[in-house]
Parts: C-alpha cells; structure tokens; sequence
C-alpha cells in the first residue's frame, strides 16, 4: 500500500488530524507527512481546517466535518467558543441582533459559521450565520420564522419553523444569498410566507 493510500485509511480510521500524527502512523518525518497532505489536498480527497492544534491545521476527509467541533472546546479562545456554543444550539444567528465581539468571532469561524445574505422584498438585506451542518431546508424555514411579521412574539419557535417547513420553497442554482419574494402582492397583505430564491455565493 502507497503511503498517501495509509494516510487515507488512516483518516478514515480515526477522523481528523494533524501531521505528527500522520507522520507517525507512517513512521516517516513530518516534512514528508505533511508533503502528503498537501499533495492529497490538492487532489480533493483531503480537506484542511481553518482552526488550528498546536499551530497546525487538521486534515480530514470529506463527510467528517461534523467532527472539527470535537477540537474546538480546547483550542478556541472563551469568548470564540461562547458563540460557537450560540450558534449550534441555535442554528442560524442574525447579525443585526449580534454584539461586536460576537460578530468578530464568527468571522474567524471559518469551519462553523456560514454567512447568509438574505434580501427581504423591497431590497432590504440582512446577514445571516447558519451552523455548517444544517440542512437548506432547516436554514430557510428558520430564517423564515424569524422574519415572518404574522408570529406573534410569545410563539414557540418550534412552532413556526414546522409551520415553515410546510411551506414548498423554489429556487434557483446559485448559492449562499437568500432572495425573500412574495408570490403576490396580495401575499403580503395575507402576511403569507415568502418565497426563497438562492442568489450568488457570498464570499467572506
């Protein structure tokens, strides 16, 4: 078996790494090891963490994102890791309702947060943070909830995300930008649910 071959059964075996360990898996220096990863890297079959152990980054394979959180109680700063904690408890965070620290550190997390534009009709945005494991249906149907003027404030927030999910969103093939467009004028005299139209992929 070829080395990059081990490394692959070895992620496959135990999650996300760093190097050393890699290299000690192998029995091989570090330098090599991490020649490795990189190379794999660049072919896609491995991805790279922005958070850091030790000054390292983690490699992983594709479908162990949910893994990463496992390594960020020890290597994230407290207040970095309190939203963190807000952000997967609570699935999708709007940055408007956000104090300053707390918008800074989702921008540092790369591997957890994923910004959301949202454009309400009338071309009013909003910036959204969505966990990273949460499905485009949750997404939207929370973020729904949370806009929808027909909820009454003491509602259960369980309540209006089913009622949410009910509703039958269309949408195009771009990412990352969430369009809210009413089906008819008369919708929003009905205080209806919008509807989603995805837009450009929002880079950070």
């Amino acid at each position: 078996m070829q080395d990059q071959d081990k490394i692959l059964f070895f992620l496959r075996t135990i999650g996300p790494t760093i190097p050393s360990k890699v290299a000690k898996h192998l029995n091989t220096e570090i330098l090599l090891a991490s020649a490795h990863l990189s190379d794999l890297a660049a072919q896609g079959k491995v991805k790279i963490s922005h958070l850091k152990i030790g000054g390292s980054p983690l490699y992983y394979l594709p479908g162990q994102e949910e893994k990463l959180y496992h390594f960020a109680a020890g290597n994230l700063n407290s207040k970095d890791f309190q939203v963190l904690e807000q952000l997967r408890q609570k699935k999708v965070l709007r940055e408007s309702s956000l104090d300053l620290l707390s918008k800074v550190a989702l921008r540092s997390l790369h591997d957890f947060a994923v910004p959301l534009h949202v454009t309400v009709a009338g071309n009013n945005k909003e910036l959204f943070w969505k966990w990273h494991l949460l499905s485009d249906e949750e997404n939207k149907a929370i973020i729904r909830a949370m806009l929808s003027p027909s909820e009454p404030k003491s509602a259960e927030p369980q309540q209006a995300i089913a009622s949410a999910l009910q509703e039958k969103p269309s949408f195009s093939a771009q990412k990352n930008t969430i369009l809210l467009v009413p089906e008819k004028q008369e919708a929003l005299q009905e205080e209806k649910s919008p509807e989603f139209v995805k837009e450009e992929k929002i880079v950070e």
